[in-house]
This record gives structure tokens, C-alpha cells and sequence, in this order.
């Protein structure tokens, strides 16, 4: 039914055909090329995932999917993206670490400092694990500042328009929904990433001002006892 153009009817028939045969590799193929003509080069190449699981090894397979995995990547960037759940899936097949660490910067950066905020507050709770987050309040919206781009730029991870386009027309709450979702999508080894980024450029700034806020308190007697610390010597 592909080849008559009919690739709704097609995908149908290759579900039942996998559903009756789950090792058969021609019915994967079959379902994946409808998902292909349907526009979902995300299912698509899911499907070729699935069938290397459910099928003995199978070169031929492998290639498939492997090319699959490149039409998929092209289309991403090319295509408009429908909704928040496709963007999420978008963002987990994309090439590698440092697309989705550059994609989440440059929507970070796209965010007016007020939308940062709200970010950062979630940010905030989800580091806490469970205890005490910092207090949001205690940040100032000069303090929601850009994050630099330049090594991802240096590694061509330039922002990509699809994506950009997206993200500029949600909502602020939709944007928050966004950010937790693909926080979710990050691997283990990705949110260590993160997670000093944050510190780096958001956490220690305050805790060093806090410190310096206490330090004003210092009589002038107790600020020349002081030693310098082992780091600085």
C-alpha cells in the first residue's frame, strides 16, 4: 500500500504484521518506511531501535537504521517542530552531548531575565534532591545573566531555527514545562554538566557575595588577624 500512496493504510498493516511476526525484520522495515512518508522520522527511527532488539543481528539492519538515524537528524533541523512532547523527542536523538548542552543554552539565552528566573528556580528545587533548595529569592534578575556560547560556536553548535522558532513562540509556563522535560531526556553523565554550569555561574556568585556581606561586618582588628588561605599562598 506504500507504493499506492497510501501510507496511513500502509503503517497499519505493518503494526499487524509485527504484531503477529515480532522477529520479522521485513515488517519493521515496512513500518518504518510508512512512519518516513507520514513525516515522523522520530518513529521511524524508533522502529529500526526496536527491531535491532527484537530481531538476531542483522547487517543489513544496522545499516538501515544507521542511514534512518541521518534522515532523521536532517529532518530535525529542517523542519518545523509541531509541539512540546515532539521537541523533547527531537532532543533526545539529537547527534550528541554537545547539541542538547548548546540546546538548552541558547533557549536559556532566548529567555527574557524574568522567564530565567522562573528556570532557575525549578533548577534550584531539582538540585536540592529532596532538601532545602536556596531561596530564589535571594537572586536578583541582573543575576539571570546570558550563558556564554563561544566553545559551542568553536565546535559549530550553532543555534538551530526550527528549534529557535519553537521555543520563542511558547508561553512562559510552556517554557518552564520544556526546560523540566528535557532536563528529564539528559543523561547522568550530561547532568553533572549542568549542574556545574549552574554552580559556576549562578551559585558561587551569590555565595561569594554572601561572603562578602559578612565580611563588611569584620572589625577592623579581626580583618588584620586574618591569614591568608593555603590556595592563595
Amino acid at each position: 500500500r506504500l507504493k499506492l500512496g497510501n501510507p496511513q493504510d500502509a503503517l497499519a498493516d505493518a503494526n499487524e504484521a509485527v504484531k503477529l511476526k515480532p522477529d520479522w525484520v521485513k515488517g519493521y522495515h515496512r513500518r518504518a518506511l510508512a512512519q518516513k512518508d507520514l513525516g515522523d522520522f522520530t518513529g521511524s527511527f524508533e522502529t529500526y531501535c526496536v527491531a535491532q532488539e527484537a530481531c538476531s543481528n542483522d547487517a543489513w539492519l544496522e545499516r538501515e537504521a544507521r542511514r534512518c538515524q541521518k534522515e532523521m537528524w536532517k529532518a530535525h533541523k529542517e523542519n518545523p517542530v509541531p509541539g512540546k512532547d515532539e521537541m523533547v523527542a527531537i532532543f533526545k536523538y539529537l547527534e550528541g552531548t554537545w547539541d542538547r548542552l548548546s540546546t538548552l543554552a541558547y533557549f536559556w539565552n532566548a529567555s527574557t531575565p524574568e522567564e530565567r528566573k522562573i528556570i532557575f528556580g525549578q533548577f534550584l528545587v531539582i538540585m536540592a534532591a529532596g532538601g532545602t533548595p536556596a531561596n530564589i529569592d535571594d537572586y536578583e534578575l541582573s543575576q539571570m545573566v546570558a550563558l556564554p556560547t563561544e566553545n559551542y560556536e568553536e565546535a559549530s553548535k550553532f543555534p538551530i531555527a526550527v528549534f529557535m522558532d519553537f521555543y520563542n513562540g511558547l508561553a512562559p509556563d510552556d517554557k518552564l514545562d520544556v526546560f523540566e522535560k528535557l532536563w528529564v531526556a539528559t543523561s547522568d553523565a550530561e547532568k553533572k554538566i549542568i549542574y556545574k554550569d549552574l554552580q559556576f555561574f549562578f551559585l558561587q556568585p551569590i555565595q561569594e557575595r554572601q561572603l562578602g556581606e559578612g565580611g563588611d561586618d569584620l572589625s577592623e582588628d579581626e580583618d588584620d588577624d586574618k591569614t591568608e588561605p593555603a590556595a592563595a599562598e
